[in-house]
């Protein structure tokens, strides 16, 4: 066999391993893998480019249509809204996740049987796709609602059914059991809230819970822009979040293993806003962070008696502690602006595209801003 044959072996057996293990999952977030493979199925189809190969054929008009938030993403989006898969889900835990109780951390096992067919050729083929085969990065969701409901799968009302963050990878729990017949996930709530499904569960209680759904942290502006990409380019991270529903997503960022690799050699950062210190989520998960690196900053919208929870003081606690106190963003991030990849989850729409501007000015590139909400 010839070296070329034998290195076109090589390349063909690692990009089947990657594919094996789940694209993008815990394992696999490596230089060089091949990302077409873990795309989830809200990404247009195309072939993998490097990100300044995307950014200067969006930018020039070149390498065929540009990809645009308007066309396949939103289509993409729509489609899988259209084709929701119910399973059954049931709480092993609900367990409270601030100070007052309010947020709680639900710890839901989602049916996960697989079927199994045999012959005489091929030991085993899987009959039907798992439940964890659609998870392939942080940012993800599921649809919940409650067991049994009497609706239609394409129902798209908020009164039927709810948009929650998956908070953890469905993987940490296959890495104690490969075999189990369920998948464990990790989800914030808000207890006591007007469309609250599962704050108040007991362990045993069931919900029916979809696909997990979603593009993941991406960029509004380039397809080929996200979190995989900011990793390949060993980029600082800045995370901006407001409240449960903004925490929950990037808390599976900060448990997932390649961003916590990243943090032992590049700056990342989080900002997050809670209503008050006593309902802050996940204060005992704050120390842990720090421990690997992540500079932690807490802003509170309560404080001192003051009432004001608008849109307008959420805008004005982010610009001041990330524009104005001290170095702002050049303390945060070490001073490589122009490098970092930007992470916002749980931002109101004009408080998201004020900051976002702010953030162009100071010099990070609009396409490495990443949202995960937009589906």
């Amino acid at each position: 066999m010839s070296s070329q044959q034998r290195s076109a072996g090589a390349r063909s057996a690692s990009w089947l391993h990657c594919r094996e293990v789940g694209g993008y999952g815990c394992q696999s977030a490596a230089r060089g893998v091949d990302r077409q493979g873990a795309r989830p199925g809200c990404w247009p189809a195309g072939r993998r480019r490097s990100e300044g190969q995307a950014c200067r054929a969006e930018l020039d008009g070149g390498g065929g249509p540009a990809p645009q938030i308007g066309g396949d993403l939103l289509a993409g989006a729509e489609e899988a809204r259209r084709n929701l898969r119910w399973s059954t889900g049931t709480v092993v835990e609900n367990r409270a996740a601030s100070a007052d109780g309010n947020v709680r951390l639900m710890v839901m096992s989602v049916e996960d049987h697989v079927d199994y067919l045999e012959g005489r050729k091929v030991k085993r083929i899987q009959k039907a796709p798992r439940w964890i085969d659609d998870y392939k990065l942080p940012g993800q969701f599921v649809a919940v609602r409650p067991l049994g409901s009497d609706v239609s799968d394409n129902e798209p009302s908020p009164k039927t059914w709810k948009l929650l963050a998956i908070s953890s990878s469905p993987y940490e729990a296959r890495r104690e059991s490969a075999l189990l017949d369920a998948s464990i996930i990790e989800i914030l709530t808000d207890r006591g809230g007007e469309d609250d499904i599962l704050g108040d569960l007991a362990p045993g209680g069931q919900i029916e819970v979809s696909q997990a759904l979603g593009r993941g942290f991406a960029s509004l502006f380039s397809s080929y822009v996200g979190l995989p990409s900011a990793l390949e380019d060993r980029r600082p991270l800045l995370m901006l979040c407001a409240g449960t529903p903004g925490l929950s997503p990037l808390r599976s960022v900060l448990k997932w293993a390649p961003v916590q690799a990243l943090a032992t050699t590049r700056p990342i950062a989080i900002v997050y806003i809670a209503h008050t210190p006593v309902s802050a989520a996940c204060l005992q998960e704050w120390d842990a962070w720090r421990d690997m690196g992540v500079k932690v900053v807490t802003l509170y919208l309560r404080q001192d008696g003051d009432e004001d929870v608008s849109d307008g003081r959420v805008k004005d606690l982010l610009e001041t502690s990330i524009f104005e106190s001290n170095n702002g963003l050049s303390d945060l991030m070490g001073g490589s602006l122009a490098e970092c990849a930007v992470l916002m989850s749980g931002l109101p729409g004009s408080v998201a595209t004020d900051i976002a501007n702010r953030l162009a000015q100071q010099g990070v590139a609009r396409e490495r801003l990443l949202f995960c909400e937009f589906f």
